[in-house]
């Protein structure tokens, strides 16, 4: 639909995680309607499920290609999977993704892929 405030039908490029700060990576995050979750993580390709209800969300545990990559993105990768666990709701706006966790505080922030 014309809603941007969808999470659905979009790929996400990952920004921001939560402990790491700011990332400029090849990571992105696309949710499907049917509970599927689909991704390229800092490394590896990755799935999860996913259940959404409103503006919650809770993300199973990610399962991933096991390439090997530089440190410095497998750090980023590890963080991104245990960020995305303790994920309990989403918030959409201009064309940004932000995932929280269950307080209130930021985990991952995303912008949409043009």
């Amino acid at each position: 639909g014309t809603d941007d405030a969808t999470i659905y039908g979009q790929t996400w490029s990952l920004q921001f995680i939560d402990g790491i700060g700011a990332i400029d990576s090849k990571a992105t995050l696309y949710v499907q309607e049917d509970g599927k979750v689909t991704g390229r993580a800092p490394c590896n390709r990755y799935f999860a499920s996913a259940s959404v209800k409103g503006t919650g969300i809770t993300i199973g545990k990610p399962g991933a290609t096991m390439m090997a990559c530089e440190q410095k993105l497998m750090t980023q990768e590890s963080a991104f999977f245990d960020a995305l666990e303790k994920v309990a709701s989403f918030k959409v706006e201009n064309g940004r993704l932000v995932l929280k966790a269950a307080d209130g505080h930021e985990l991952l922030r995303f912008a949409a892929s043009a």
